[in-house]
């Protein structure tokens, strides 16, 4: 039996993931003939021996598969905070350089601008202008007639400088406060359009 005091440096001894478990059943499998011992037996033993002692090396090897699995695991972890992380900066850079109501759009303009319209207009334009998006998204237009929701468009950002708009029709008898909220892909309220029809 070996010395407590015992260290190892012969190769040759491999453990599987049972033969880990108790090292001394991987401690037996050495062959050590041809090598050279020195095997201390204490001070108390009644060999009148000089102290010697059994080197080997143990080489501790994980099978190949259980290697690739966790390399596997690592990487798809590392994929998924990359794919969360990526969109929630390029959303957080989004916000409304331009931002009004109208009467028409023609050539990429607003016209008829205003905060008060009369109930004859027929049609109304919301008309924005937004920057910074470094990847393509999109926006949603919500056109709310007082407090109800009673519209709402997504329209797709494609650049960092990018005019967008959607329009509403509005019946005679829609008179009172309008509200149109421009919303990033993430949901969250950019800018916020408040006009009246009388």
């Amino acid at each position: 039996m070996l010395s407590p005091r015992a260290r190892f440096s012969r190769t040759g001894c491999h453990w599987d993931r049972k033969e880990f478990q108790d090292h001394k059943r991987c401690a037996e499998k050495p062959n050590l003939s041809g090598a050279q011992k020195t095997l201390d037996d204490g001070p108390d033993s009644p060999a009148a021996a000089p102290t010697r002692s059994v080197r080997f090396r143990i080489h501790l090897r994980e099978p190949k598969e259980i290697v690739v699995m966790r390399a596997r695991k690592y990487w798809l972890v590392a994929a998924v905070l990359a794919a969360l992380i990526a969109p929630a900066s390029a959303l957080a850079a989004i916000s409304v350089g331009e931002a009004a109501v109208g009467t028409s759009v023609q050539d990429r303009q607003l016209y008829g601008q205003n905060f008060q319209f009369d109930r004859s207009v027929g049609r109304l334009y919301a008309f924005t202008r937004i920057v910074g998006a470094e990847n393509p998204t999109q926006v949603s237009h919500r056109w709310y007639y007082g407090d109800e929701l009673v519209a709402e468009v997504s329209l797709p950002v494609r650049g960092s400088n990018w005019r967008t708009w959607s329009s509403k029709a509005v019946m005679p008898d829609w008179t009172g406060s309008w509200r149109v909220e421009v919303v990033s892909e993430d949901g969250s309220v950019i800018d916020s359009l408040n006009f009246s029809v009388q």
